[in-house]
């Protein structure tokens, strides 16, 4: 059984008008049934020929133009537009009365030329879909003739199993507030890997900068370190780290310090393995 269309228009000026016959006869001749007020063989009673058509139809397309939104919006002028103010009226009517039903099927329509501007504002131009038709040939009028003949132009793919996902690790633990940054937890890493790794910090330059580093370390620890900065670096920090890891948390601390002095410097803190969990002193 063919769409049966309701055409609700204007009569702007002759060219509208003739353009609105070439939509009539256009989806007439792909199997749309539409009407419109010019098929004229009979006397009619319009208002009466309205309320029928419309009650009968399963889309109306309201063709876009000024007067047909003027008409709408604030009425007929000087006797002129009674019959798109009626039909206007109708079709709100039928919005309020069913919005569910008729929202997806009183569809508004720029033919050539026209513009959402020109659409009445009850139809939602802005925030809706308007239905252009660039040329009255099946791709100029693709987008209307799909929704009228229900044939989607991406139909949604059907639905496919669930994945099965394993648990997340859970995160670290949340830093108290004025902590400092997080500390990252690197793979282990030997002994002398870490010296040399420290070795290549700025921190651990000079005998001032090794003291900074120990004050540092020290602050966090929250005992002494009796470790002499003045030492030839790799034996400063060989001392250090055996001290640290004979400590609990020593080798957090100095992780702390690393990563917040040298956050800027990935590649020479990757190398900082084991700060964290190692509880046994280093071995020499």
């Amino acid at each position: 059984m063919s769409v049966r269309v309701f055409l609700s228009y204007a009569h702007d000026d002759d060219p509208h008008r003739a353009a609105v016959r070439e939509l009539w006869y256009f989806l007439r001749r792909n199997g749309i049934d539409a009407r419109c007020d010019m098929d004229t063989a009979q006397r009619r009673e319009w208002t009466r020929w309205m309320e029928h058509e419309l009650a009968r139809v399963d889309f109306v397309l309201v063709i876009a133009s000024p007067a047909y939104r003027s008409r709408a919006e604030h009425g007929a002028r000087n006797g002129s537009g009674n019959g798109v103010e009626y039909e206007a009226a109708l079709i709100r009517e039928m919005l309020y009365a069913d919005r569910e039903r008729w929202f997806p099927r009183i569809l508004p329509v720029l033919l050539p030329g026209r513009a959402a501007t020109e659409v009445p504002a009850f139809l939602l131009p802005t925030s809706s879909t308007v239905y252009r038709v660039d040329s009255f040939t099946v791709p100029g009028a693709e987008q209307l003739l799909r929704h009228l003949t229900g044939q989607q132009e991406e139909p949604a793919p059907a639905l496919g199993p669930v994945p099965r996902l394993g648990p997340r690790t859970a995160p670290a633990a949340t830093a108290p507030v004025g902590a400092g940054p997080p500390v990252q937890v690197y793979a282990a890493a030997p002994l002398e890997v870490l010296i040399g790794a420290l070795a290549r910090l700025p921190i651990t330059q000079s005998p001032m900068t090794r003291a900074h580093f120990t004050g540092m370390i020290v602050e966090r620890l929250g005992e002494p370190l009796d470790i002499d900065p003045s030492a030839a670096p790799v034996d400063y920090l060989r001392a250090l780290l055996t001290a640290l890891a004979a400590r609990p948390g020593g080798m957090l601390a100095v992780a702390e310090v690393v990563q917040q002095l040298h956050s800027d410097r990935p590649d020479d803190v990757e190398i900082l393995g084991e700060l964290v969990y190692r509880d046994e002193p280093f071995g020499r």
